[in-house]
């Protein structure tokens, strides 16, 4: 319990440092109220203390970051937009990772395409500002992984795409339905072991 309280101020106070000016009202007041509550619990030793802050930083985080979701949601993400990283051999054999939005919520997903395609969704309620997404080929089978802080990544997708010695990869994006959106790739590379 101690280490998922850590854990949740962490996130909490980086949430707050990228992305605070974003929204004010009662959700930051009482996020922010939490969190010092929260820490001060963790300096002591009550697990009592420590829990009833979990749960109170849990709920706060949870309506500060929907209010931040309406927010940014509202100024960028239309139905399906999306961006990520692609692994292509030709039209009809490819495959996409990354954030998508869908009835108004951030996915992470992946789309496999061998003549058919299909859909891996997994829905962040949290709206993360930023994902880390991992490709990594084996053979023929391409394992894909995604972190919300960067060292923790949870396997999205373990697939089979072609048996072709060489394939195209790179950054996507695409804002079907919409009139387009930012959005900001770092970190990118792509190497080969021998």
């Amino acid at each position: 319990m101690r280490n998922q309280a850590d854990t949740l101020v962490y996130q909490t106070e980086k949430l707050l440092k990228e992305q605070g000016d974003k929204v004010t009202g009662d959700e930051k007041t009482a996020m922010e109220a939490a969190l010092g509550r929260t820490k001060s619990a963790l300096d002591g030793t009550d697990l009592a203390a420590i829990k009833d802050g979990l749960e109170e930083l849990t709920t706060t985080s949870q309506a500060f970051t929907q209010k931040l979701y309406e927010a940014t949601a509202s100024e960028n993400a239309g139905q399906y937009d999306q961006a990520g990283l692609m692994v292509r051999l030709d039209e009809t054999t490819w495959m996409k990772c990354g954030i998508e939005y869908v009835e108004g919520v951030q996915h992470v997903s992946a789309v496999v395409t061998r003549d058919f395609s299909d859909w891996s969704v997994v829905p962040l309620p949290h709206n993360p500002p930023s994902i880390w997404l991992r490709v990594t080929r084996h053979g023929d089978a391409l394992e894909v992984h995604y972190s919300l802080d960067g060292s923790a990544y949870q396997m999205l997708r373990l697939a089979h795409l072609s048996l072709e010695p060489a394939l195209a990869v790179g950054v996507m994006c695409a804002a079907p339905d919409g009139d387009g959106f930012a959005v900001t790739f770092e970190g990118y590379r792509v190497s080969q072991d021998q």
